[in-house]
Formats: C-alpha cells, structure tokens, sequence
C-alpha cells in the first residue's frame, strides 16, 4: 500500500479542467522472469478524495443556492447572491405523506429577479404565486414592474391550515409593446420579521389561471407548474361558417349525429371537491342546437380517488333516459345561444377526466362554443365577454 500524501492542485478559472488519475504498469523494460505466467499486476484506487477549500466551496454554493427555486428558472437574479438564504420548510397541508419546499428567506435584503422578452401572443398574463408559512409581524410584499414602471405591490399571501388557498398575483400583459422587447421586474420586499416565502409559480402564459380554456379562441396551455393542467388536443375540426353558429371569436365546434366531436387530454384533468391549483371542479358551455337532443360525455380515467374508467353524460333535450350514469341539464333547446353551468363534482362525483365528447343523438346538428373548467363558479367572471 502507498500513501500518495496530499498533492496541491494549481488553481485555474477554465471550466474545461480534469483531474486525471493514471497507472502505469511498467511493462516496458522490467526484469526478465518476473511475470512468467502473464497475469500482469492490478491497482486499486482506495478512496481518492478531493479536498476542497472551504471558504471557496462556500461562496459558490451560495451563488448558485437560489437556483433551487425551480420557479425562477428563466429569470435573472438582480439579487447578490451571497446575501440570499434558501431553506427548506415542511408543508404542513400538502397531501399525505407530505413534502419539504425550498423558501426565500427574508430578512434584510430584498429578493430581486429580472426578466426581458417580446411579447408574443402566448403571452396574456403574468403570474405570480408566492406564499408565506408565518403570520408575525408586519407581513413581507411582493413588488412587480413593467418597463421600469411600478404596476402593483401586495402583501405576500398567508398559506396555513385556516387558509389553504392563497390566490396568485394576475396580471394581463396582451396590450403591452410588441414591438420591442418588454421588461419585469419582481422583487418580494422582507417584512418586519425573518420569514420564508415561497415562488410557487412565476411565468408568462396564454391561459387564465383559474380556468381552463378547453374550447375558446384561447388554447389552454401547460407551462404553469402547479397550477395549470395539460392542453386539450381536439380531434375534429372546428365550424367556421355560417356566422349565426358562432357565439364567441371566429370558430366553434360541430358535432352531427354521424360526426362527434372529441377533445382528448395530454394527461387526465382532476376534478375534485376542494381543488387545488391544477385541478377543477365546474363546468360552462354555450351550446345551439334547434330541436334534438345533445349530449356532453365525459371519459373517466383510472384515477387515484379510487373510481374505475368510465363514462358520465350530460343530455340538453328530450330524450328516453340512459343506462350510462347521466344528468340532464336542459328538458328543450331553443334555436338559439344558450349557457349552462354545472357542478361535476356534485352530479358525478371527484374524476381525473380523459376525454369529453360532444354528441348528436338526433335531429340538427348542434354547435358548442366556450367550453371552460374553473375551479369555483365565481372564476367564470374572467372569461372574455363574446
């Protein structure tokens, strides 16, 4: 056995540098006889470990320390970096069996990011989820500007066991310059106290957090983390003309007695009682139909509220009733504009929704148009007026 000792390593900034650890056998040169059988020699490498300075190792770490926020992965820190502590704080009302989540704490500088980009039509809204764990003191705030240009300053949510909901910060971004490239600004302002605060989610995105556009001008779209489910791909395509089959923008959807129309989804949407950021519960569509009978189907995924696949149906006119668990929502349909809101979890129960199909069973032909999901009834107020 050999003890190499320690061997100092020259200090140099190229990100490309290796530690290479050789062993050379000595083959060349060596005594006649002294390997007759060949078997050569072997080496083991007995815990090679490399030591690193401390104070060095130290300040890299804390450069890199906010990273950890996986919500600010596209945005620039205008922060120092060693003055920024992350700690990792239990939540205490996450689902069984529960998690650790990475928190900014504040205490005497404020944390800053910065992000720079053109607006595009994807881009409608800023959002920002941010939530504290404490209630001492005066509480922190979250500060967000445009073009330099202070548009709003809040306090930053409460999220405990007596308010399990706090509500993002939402702003419309689609009338900003397109011209050129935009600016933002959020920076969460400590408090009077030493608190953690949570970036649940920061992004720009084409979809209302607090509903899901599953048939509107508007496709949902899945870049929120948490808070957004997938997006709808429709299999058929939708109506554009004649213009009185329009009830919103420039298209809806056919359905014909022979010709159904479906919307899958990338990932099963959860339905639930209380839902959380992601998941939903009610449900609103515009539907004409003259005469007839339509149906909404719902296709019920295996899902870990413990129901079986499936099929829900929801029927608009008259008709003989059906095996399949449904709901009627409407005895007769006029020949015109109609809107309906129902609550799925209260007529089917909590479901990871597949797909939904729009159907003819007879008659005409009938049009649907926004179609939304949103988690209470009160969020429909958001969708744009037709």
């Amino acid at each position: 056995t050999t003890d190499i000792g320690t061997i100092g390593l020259p200090n140099h900034n190229d990100p490309q540098r290796k530690l290479v650890l050789t062993v050379d056998a000595a083959h060349s040169d060596r005594p006649k006889g002294a390997d007759p059988f060949n078997i050569r020699d072997s080496v083991d490498w007995l815990d090679p470990t490399l030591i690193m300075d401390r104070n060095d190792l130290q300040q890299e770490v804390n450069k890199r320390r906010w990273q950890q926020i996986r919500a600010t992965e596209t945005w620039a820190l205008k922060t120092q970096p060693d003055t920024i502590r992350v700690q990792r704080t239990w939540d205490e009302i996450a689902p069984a069996p529960g998690r650790y989540e990475h928190a900014v704490t504040l205490s005497n500088e404020p944390f800053k990011l910065h992000r720079t980009l053109n607006i595009t039509p994807e881009h409608r809204w800023l959002v920002i989820g941010t939530w504290r764990s404490g209630n001492a003191g005066t509480p922190p705030q979250v500060q967000v500007s445009v073009d330099m240009e202070n548009v709003v300053e809040q306090e930053v949510p409460l999220r405990d066991r007596s308010h399990t909901d706090p509500q993002p910060l939402i702003i419309p971004v689609s009338d900003l310059p397109k011209d050129r490239p935009v600016s933002f600004d959020v920076t969460l302002q400590p408090g009077s106290e030493e608190l953690p605060v949570h970036i649940e989610t920061l992004t720009l995105t084409s979809q209302h957090p607090k509903l899901l556009s599953i048939l509107d001008e508007q496709p949902a779209v899945t870049n929120i983390r948490q808070i957004v489910p997938p997006e709808p791909k429709t299999t058929s395509s939708p109506a554009t003309n004649p213009h009185r089959f329009i009830f919103a923008g420039n298209r809806c959807a056919r359905a014909a007695v022979d010709a159904p129309h479906t919307i899958h989804f990338a990932q099963p949407i959860k339905l639930r009682e209380k839902p959380r950021w992601g998941e939903y519960r009610f449900i609103r569509f515009a539907i004409r139909k003259p005469g007839g009978r339509a149906i909404l189907k719902y296709r019920q995924h295996a899902s870990d509220v413990g129901q079986p696949p499936g099929i829900f149906i929801h029927t608009a006119g008259p008709g003989e009733a059906l095996e399949t668990p449904s709901r009627e929502v409407r005895d007769t349909l006029p020949d015109e504009w109609i809107v309906i809101t129902r609550d799925l979890v209260a007529d089917f129960g909590e479901m990871d929704l597949e797909s939904l199909n729009l159907e003819v069973v007879d008659g005409e032909p009938a049009y649907f148009d926004a179609i939304y999901l949103a988690r209470s009834n009160p969020d429909f107020a958001e969708i744009p007026p037709p």
